[in-house]
């Protein structure tokens, strides 16, 4: 019973689908690999950051979701919904990852707060987005971006052209492969009253949208950097992949949820682009 139990928490934060920590992670190693010393207990404690915001990131959006993901194919198996946890040992958890956020605080300098406190909100306002906001995608893509000025405030590097570059097309990213996610979800959406871009604009104009903001991504991802013989063939794989996302969208080849986990595999190797310079 211990067992089911520690497995259900598990599910609560999404540690048992890592897809979700990659494509969060992957912003952050943008503006990382950008530092002059990139590779220090700074970065260590970034990642733990970012494995604790989003766990309790997964755990507030399912409190949030209780009533409805219910009534979601996707989502009813989860802990919540099937009453695997309970709402008062969900809040338990909740208050226990806030401290474990804030415990870092500890060795991050003072000047980082104003942007940490910014991207912390961006976390506690998504959930309830989608209740009240036409594109909630927008604002995810806001929120995970927002460890890009985030990083750069705790190496406490200024902000630079490339910062904000990487900024917006993170933006132009999440929205394009949370589309996709959100698509996978649209016939169950229609009957809820929740919003996302696909019911707002509606799956043709929403699909299309997530290809052009992909290519407008990759355009810059590779814009910004200084190319070497050592990342050259990472570009080209890139593109390539960018080719294939847009081709299957396009052609309606494979489904929306893979779609959004090849996506994963596109940050990877931005990451590993960015890193090569």
């Amino acid at each position: 019973m211990t067992l089911v139990y520690i497995k259900s928490l598990m599910m609560l934060m999404r540690l048992d689908k890592p897809i979700g920590i990659i494509l969060l992670a992957c912003p952050a190693f943008f503006a990382i690999s950008k530092q002059a010393n990139p590779f220090q207990v700074k970065t260590l404690i970034i990642m733990t950051g970012i494995i604790l915001c989003r766990s309790l990131g997964c755990v507030l959006n399912d409190i949030a979701d209780r009533d409805i993901d219910l009534h979601v194919k996707r989502t009813a198996l989860r802990p919540l919904p099937k009453k695997q946890v309970s709402l008062y040992q969900a809040w338990i958890l909740a208050i226990f990852l806030t401290f474990g956020c804030l415990s870092l605080l500890y060795w991050i300098p003072v000047s980082a707060f104003k942007t940490i406190i910014f991207s912390g909100l961006t976390i506690l306002i998504y959930p309830y987005t989608k209740r009240y906001f036409s594109l909630p995608q927008v604002f995810l893509g806001i929120s995970f971006a927002s460890s890009i000025p985030v990083v750069y405030s705790i190496f406490e590097s200024a902000f630079s052209i490339t910062m904000y570059w990487l900024f917006f097309a993170t933006v132009c990213w999440v929205i394009s492969y949370d589309t996709f996610y959100a698509l996978n979800d649209l016939e169950d959406d229609q009957l809820l009253p929740i919003y996302s871009l696909p019911k707002t604009l509606g799956e043709k104009n929403s699909k299309l949208l997530a290809q052009i903001l992909l290519m407008v991504a990759e355009i810059i991802m590779i814009g910004v950097i200084d190319y070497s013989t050592s990342n050259i063939l990472l570009v080209f794989v890139s593109i390539a992949l960018v080719y294939y996302i847009i081709y299957d969208a396009q052609n309606n080849k494979i489904n929306n949820l893979d779609l959004f986990h090849l996506n994963g595999l596109l940050g990877l190797l931005w990451c590993m682009i960015h890193f090569n310079e």
